[in-house]
């Protein structure tokens, strides 16, 4: 599936505009919170406890990620999407 932005809605009065980023590994509703994972670790919630905050995805560093935790770490603690950048 290619990943797309589907517009759902706009305002009439600003640029703003509500959606959803959809990819083969769920749908994003927009806008959206999102919890920036620093070496791949929300430091001060379990991932228990941060799905009860309605966060849909967490944005992590892959090359952070990859010296620590690891993949084997963060795979079975987050169930929703991740959105990976590295330079």
């Amino acid at each position: 599936m290619k990943p797309y932005f589907d517009i759902s809605s706009n305002s009439s009065k600003t640029r703003a505009r509500r959606g959803a980023l959809s990819s083969a590994h769920g749908d994003v509703q927009t806008p959206a919170f999102v919890t920036v994972g620093t070496k791949a670790t929300i430091k001060s919630l379990a991932p228990e406890d941060l799905s009860l905050t309605g966060t849909q995805y967490i944005f992590v560093n892959t090359y952070h990620m990859v010296l620590a935790p690891g993949e084997e770490i963060v795979q079975p603690g987050w169930r929703s999407s991740c959105l990976f950048t590295s330079k």
